[in-house]
């Protein structure tokens, strides 16, 4: 919230400093000053053209539906080109020295409780009851990966262990702040 402040008064400095030479006599920022001579227009104009929502769309990427906010729906093309990319951070993280693992989507909320997670995190993580007790959905690897690792006596020569994970991801983001492929509620 405090980030999204600071832009809007960044922006907001940006356009008063842009206008400043095109103020009339009375102080005012004239209309055309505004809209068409400013940097802060011309930025906007030019994102506006660049969104990747709209080109996703018009290009059949992907797409978004109401009944799974902040969910990417891959289409045919999309997938191919997100299938590609993954390979290529596969032998990537595999050339690193990165062995992939697979790890279950729902915890018991004692694990988020265990690590720290849900102090500072459980507001924004998907949770429901399973028989009394309380269980909710991964909202990032490194707990899992945590389990793992202790799963086995190490010896220190086992380090440095690089565990690679393309589970699904889920955060209960609030609706207001999704936007796109860049604020999601589900993620791999």
């Amino acid at each position: 919230m405090q980030s999204q402040c600071i832009m809007d008064l960044s922006e907001l400095m940006l356009l008063m400093f842009s206008c400043r030479h095109h103020m009339n006599s009375d102080s005012f920022v004239s209309q055309s000053a505004i809209h068409y001579h400013s940097p802060y227009f011309q930025f906007t104009t030019q994102a506006k053209a660049r969104d990747h929502r709209r080109i996703a769309a018009q290009q059949q990427l992907i797409m978004f539906h109401d009944l799974s906010p902040g969910s990417a729906f891959w289409l045919p093309h999309g997938a191919r080109i997100y299938n590609k990319l993954v390979n290529f951070i596969r032998s990537h993280l595999w050339s690193k020295g990165y062995t992939e693992v697979i790890t279950p989507n729902i915890f018991n909320l004692d694990l988020w409780h265990k690590s720290g997670h849900a102090m500072h995190y459980k507001d924004a993580m998907f949770s429901f009851d399973v028989e009394g007790q309380e269980w909710a959905m991964k909202p990032m690897n490194c707990p899992a990966h945590c389990l793992m690792f202790g799963n086995s006596i190490r010896s220190y020569r086992d380090l440095p262990l690089r565990y690679a994970d393309f589970g699904v991801l889920h955060r209960n983001e609030l609706s207001g702040a999704l936007t796109g492929l860049t604020r999601v509620r589900r993620f791999q």
